[in-house]
């Protein structure tokens, strides 16, 4: 039992690390997350996900990410990357060979985000090898099956994009740290970096870190760093261009954007991989290749900029300031230090990480590693995940991720102590891991009491209760005629995936036009909304009554139509279709 860790070093090693990693982390899964998978859709942007895919299914063409129900009746075009559509449609198509129409539905949901979590854990075992050998491969190997904190966007049910920009970006990490290998290793990061920005940017900072290593490696090594930056430039330009022609409708081929990628962004990466691979070819190191780099990428970040010049000012570029501020108050897009105020326990849960990173200078000054390429690398993408994670809550999963072959590192080097056995070694990277370090934290410093806004002049749409977002809620709205329904834009988006009807908005920046009219239905004089509401021919009005405020965004006002359904005093020209104990309060619109 307490015998030495063995040779890990092979290929069927990792792969059979991996594999137990994986079915562990299954198991947990499962365990922590189908309640909630077996009861609702999770939260929007899967129930959104799920509409594109089922549009798709029934015949939309690909280039037509289109809703036509959602922000009725202009429709809204989705800016979420078409590729995860057609992979989560495909998945879908093939379980049903062998399963009913929703039986299928229900199990590619539940199997897409598991399906992506064996390439994540295989990369950061990839990683933990290169830093520490067999023993950090163990010890990242039961830190993967082990981490909850990690899984969390790859929790059963999650059909959003996050798991697979996720992997990729872990993907790109992992060949990167390997390239010296060969070309193809390099290859691969460079591919799988331009699809990782394809599916979604916000891991574009970390992407932007492994292209400067490729950078440094070829200015400052030898004649042999020039093929692998050869090979993950070329890679890296014609992955990210082709994948912006193959999801993206022709019509928008002209069109730069913030959010997503766009010309501007495919034309800034093309010729930051295009600028490295040619500066891979002069004779170096030397003044003329590091010139050619730094050329490579003053002109790559100077074509970004002015290509489309509010995109400094962030992913949300020019949107209107109203809707900025409604996007900045959703939980993800919080700073750490407001969720740690309102919850103590969700915020440790994802700064685990943090402990890794306070032992991370220690292990860069051992045996002279901070001299070792993969490590700077993989220091700068834990400070970077954290630091920008404690911007955006969001990115922490990322710090997590990072964290992974650090922390198996530092393990690999404590477990020299124990002659590398191999029952200690495991053990103790159990005892470290992310989950068991996020309760102590929070066993210490006790539950924190949501804090109440200090304005309650007006009221902003806050992510609904669960039982307001529970399959079953929506019951009552599934038994009558379609039509378009007024409703909190979280609920909305629900809406589109429980049943038939329309809605004016969704929690998304880009729905501008739907959003500016609900906020201003739900806040005007009740005679002023009731005339317009006719207008626009809303059938429908949606409430959950036990929706909690959130901070106050100067959004919707209180004396206006969502203020009298928080009274429990509807309109009399608002007739209750639900019954008063009912999770979600239905009214239909009389004329």
């Amino acid at each position: 039992m307490w015998s030495a860790i063995p040779d890990l070093r092979s290929a069927r090693a990792l792969l059979a690390v991996t594999a137990a990693a994986w079915l562990g982390a299954v198991v947990l899964i499962v365990a922590a997350f189908l309640p909630t998978y077996l009861t609702a859709y999770g939260d929007t942007d899967d129930a959104i996900r799920l509409v594109l895919v089922r549009e798709l299914l029934s015949g939309h063409g690909w280039y037509h990410p289109e809703i036509h129900r959602l922000q009725y009746p202009i429709g809204a075009v989705m800016h979420w990357s078409r590729l995860v559509d057609g992979g989560i449609a495909a998945l879908d198509r093939l379980l049903a060979l062998g399963l009913p129409g929703p039986e299928a539905e229900a199990a590619a949901r539940a199997l897409w985000p598991l399906l992506w979590l064996p390439f994540a854990i295989l990369a950061v075992c990839v990683m933990a090898r290169r830093l520490a050998g067999s023993a950090g491969l163990l010890a990242a190997g039961v830190l993967a099956a082990v981490s909850l904190p990690a899984f969390e966007q790859f929790r059963i049910g999650r059909i959003d994009h996050h798991n697979v920009q996720i992997t990729l970006c872990l993907i790109t990490v992992g060949a990167a740290i390997m390239a010296d290998r060969g070309w193809r290793i390099a290859a691969l990061a460079g591919f799988a970096s331009g699809l990782g920005l394809a599916i979604g940017t916000e891991a574009i900072f970390f992407h932007a870190l492994v292209a400067l290593a490729f950078a440094l490696r070829l200015s400052t090594g030898r004649g042999a760093e020039s093929v692998p930056a050869r090979a993950y430039g070329l890679c890296l330009a014609a992955s990210t261009t082709g994948a912006f022609l193959l999801q993206t409708p022709p019509s928008l081929w002209t069109v730069s954007v913030c959010d997503t990628i766009g010309p501007n962004l495919v034309g800034a990466v093309a010729v930051g991989g295009l600028g490295l691979a040619a500066a891979a070819f002069a004779p170096g190191p030397g003044l003329v290749r590091s010139l050619l780099v730094i050329a490579a990428g003053g002109c790559s970040a100077g074509l970004y900029a002015l290509a489309h010049p509010t995109c400094l000012h962030g992913p949300m570029g020019d949107t209107p300031p109203l809707i900025r501020s409604y996007v900045e108050g959703m939980l993800e897009m919080r700073p750490f230090p407001q969720v740690w105020q309102s919850s103590h326990l969700a915020a440790a849960y994802l700064v685990g990480p943090v402990l890794a990173a306070l032992a991370l200078p220690a292990l860069l000054a051992r045996e002279g590693r901070g001299r070792r390429p993969e490590w700077l690398l993989m220091a700068a993408l834990l400070y970077a995940a954290l630091g920008l994670g404690l911007l955006h809550m969001r990115l922490l999963s990322y710090a997590n991720w990072f964290a992974i072959p650090i922390v198996a590192a530092a393990l690999a080097s404590v477990a020299a102590l124990w002659r590398r056995l191999f029952v200690p070694t495991a053990l103790a990277a159990v005892l470290i891991s992310p989950a068991p370090t996020a309760a102590a934290i929070a066993g210490m410093t006790g539950p924190a009491a949501p804090r109440p806004s200090a304005d309650h002049s007006a009221r902003s749409p806050a992510s609904i209760p669960a039982h307001c977002s529970d399959h079953v809620a929506f019951d009552r709205l599934r038994r009558l005629p379609p039509g378009l329904a007024l409703a909190d834009p979280d609920l909305g988006a629900l809406m589109l995936a429980e049943t038939p009807h329309a809605v004016l908005a969704g929690p998304y920046h880009r729905l501008v036009p739907g959003l500016t009219e609900t906020f201003r239905l739900f806040s005007e004089p009740l005679d002023a909304a009731r005339r317009d509401l006719a207008a626009r021919h809303v059938a429908y009005v949606v409430d959950c009554p036990d929706e909690a405020d959130k901070v106050d965004h100067g959004l919707i006002g209180p004396h206006g139509l969502l203020g009298a359904l928080d009274r429990r005093a509807p309109p009399a020209w608002l007739t209750p279709l639900s019954q008063p104990g009912e999770r979600l309060q239905v009214y239909a619109v009389r004329p």
